[in-house]
């Protein structure tokens, strides 16, 4: 009778395994919920703080379609003030699978850019202390030179906040973690606007946009 049964048991045991890899699969309910909060607090974005005021950037479909996002801002800001002009994204993810491959060394590349430096650059701004990544790319037509400085941080939902993709690279490959996703906070100047413009402009982008990074913080707090 056991020799009949065996394989019905081992059919059993199969579908069972694909059945709670399957559910292992599924994001979990506290994820769902932590998605929710920070689209909502995303939606609180200004278009216009201080002198600055800006506008909506259209993102390819195509991209659109990678990312999955569950929030993504992409804005052309102006200074009303001094005249510059910055280009704000922010980027948040439901799953860290799909971040891990944009990021400027890959965008811009893309693009037909070559990237032309990379340093690690470290910012405190109010209670926020990010080890973020200041890339410079340049792109060349047959008539012009285009050359950006673009300033890069990761926000993790377990806290903390990272220069590159390592730690987004991890968390996709951990079943409990990938669903909480990542987020990416950028800021891209042409190439001739001074650090100290770059750092001031970073200081107020960061500040108005620092209950968004909090909540992607929260992730694993609730």
């Amino acid at each position: 009778m056991l020799i009949r049964l065996l394989p019905f048991l081992a059919s059993a045991a199969l579908l069972g395994g694909l059945t709670a890899e399957r559910l292992s699969l599924l994001p979990p309910k506290s994820s769902v919920e932590y998605h929710r909060r920070v689209k909502s607090i995303a939606a609180q974005l200004p278009l216009q703080f201080g002198p600055w005021i800006g506008e909506d950037v259209p993102v390819e479909a195509a991209a659109t379609r990678m990312l999955n996002a569950n929030v993504l801002i992409s804005r052309h800001y102006r200074n009303l003030s001094t005249g510059l002009e910055v280009g704000y994204l922010f980027v948040q993810g439901k799953d860290a699978r799909a971040l891990m491959d944009h990021y400027p060394p890959i965008c811009y590349v893309m693009q037909g850019y070559v990237k032309d430096a990379a340093r690690a650059t470290d910012w405190t701004i109010g209670d926020l202390h990010i080890r973020g990544t200041e890339y410079e790319f340049s792109r060349q037509d047959s008539t012009d030179v285009t050359a950006r400085v673009i300033d890069n941080f990761i926000v993790m939902p377990s806290g903390e906040i990272e220069r590159d993709m390592e730690a987004t690279k991890i968390a996709a490959s951990d079943l409990q973690k990938r669903f909480f996703g990542a987020a990416q906070f950028q800021l891209g100047f042409n190439r001739g606007v001074s650090r100290e413009e770059r750092d001031e402009a970073l200081r107020a982008f960061v500040g108005t946009s620092q209950p968004l990074i909090q909540a992607v913080q929260s992730g694993f707090l609730h």
